[in-house]
């Protein structure tokens, strides 16, 4: 992503990490709460839960989500070998660091902030079909594994239904996606609490599949426009209301975020790739999506296609 490093950002005499890129959206975070604790740790990153909102650290080189935090891989492990659910944390505003139990610190003194916000952009409808087709066919080709498909016959037929232009298919989780599709067009006979109660909290898993889906969906409808702030403000409705109650901590957390249109940095250049004509960078960007989590990148495709489709069959 072109960010640069001038030393190791590890200074052993005082335990610091410094961060190399971090989210506006953390600076906006930290202006409100200074006091948090460890929210969760994986095997390559965490979240801190400051104030009301979470904020994810790991390592740069996966990407960046709308709340994260990106270090380099190594001090990423530094920082994992400490940390600990439920460790105090606290935001040293002075000293634009975190300050962990322990005296480890992380330093935000010389991140470059990234701007999450996915703006419309024009697009040729031709090009549109096509990438979406050549994702779609790819996807299917290569076997990625999605979290909604119990069989292969089911994942080959959701594949196929994302990839064709006909909306004529009887099968129970496309039936699903296409009242998704409906609500783009705030078609009233659809009431949009029962799909949602569908979709959110579906599967299992850090952001569940459903999850996935509405996040690449409200991602594909941002750079497309036209349709965007139907579904999004209906699904933003619904999160306030609902969501801490249908999912988990995390998956509501990328939700929150998509419904303002921000999204994780993989997911940027995915977008931006879908209206381009250059099959290189569109077939690059799906590649690092699929190194998303374990089925995430593959249900996040899956909503970004539904969004193209969704635009398609306007």
């Amino acid at each position: 992503m072109g960010y640069s490093l001038k030393d190791r950002g590890f200074h052993e005499k005082n335990s610091e990490i410094t961060a190399r890129a971090a989210s506006i959206a953390v600076e906006q975070i930290l202006n409100k709460y200074h006091k948090g604790k460890v929210h969760s740790v994986f095997n390559n990153s965490l979240n801190l839960q400051i104030g009301e909102r979470l904020v994810h650290i790991g390592p740069l080189d996966n990407g960046l989500a709308p709340f994260g935090v990106g270090l380099s891989q190594n001090d990423a492990q530094k920082l994992l070998g400490i940390a600990r659910r439920e460790q105090q944390v606290t935001w040293n505003a002075s000293a634009k660091c975190f300050v962990f139990t322990g005296g480890r610190t992380v330093s935000l003194k010389q991140v470059k902030w990234t701007n999450h916000l996915l703006q419309k952009s024009r697009f040729d409808a031709v090009i549109l079909t096509n990438n979406r087709k050549l994702l779609a066919n790819r996807m299917n080709e290569t076997k990625w594994e999605t979290g909604l498909a119990q069989t292969a016959d089911d994942q080959k037929r959701i594949m196929d239904y994302l990839s064709e232009s006909s909306q004529k298919w009887n099968h129970p989780i496309i039936n699903k996606m296409a009242e998704l599709i409906s609500l783009t067009r705030d078609e009233k006979q659809i009431i949009s609490e029962a799909v949602f109660n569908y979709w959110i909290g579906r599967g299992i898993g850090l952001t569940p599949s459903g999850d996935d889906v509405l996040t690449g969906m409200c991602a594909a409808l941002s750079v497309l426009g036209g349709l965007t702030t139907c579904f999004q403000e209906q699904l933003k409705t619904y999160l306030l209301e609902k969501g801490l109650k249908r999912t988990t901590p995390i998956g509501y957390e990328y939700l929150y975020y998509a419904v303002e249109k921000h999204y994780h940095t993989h997911l940027l250049e995915m977008c931006m790739a879908l209206i381009k004509r250059q099959k290189t960078d569109l077939l690059t960007a799906l590649e690092a999506m699929k190194k998303i989590g374990h089925t995430s990148g593959a249900d996040t495709m899956i909503g970004v296609l539904l969004g193209i489709k969704a635009m398609n069959s306007e």
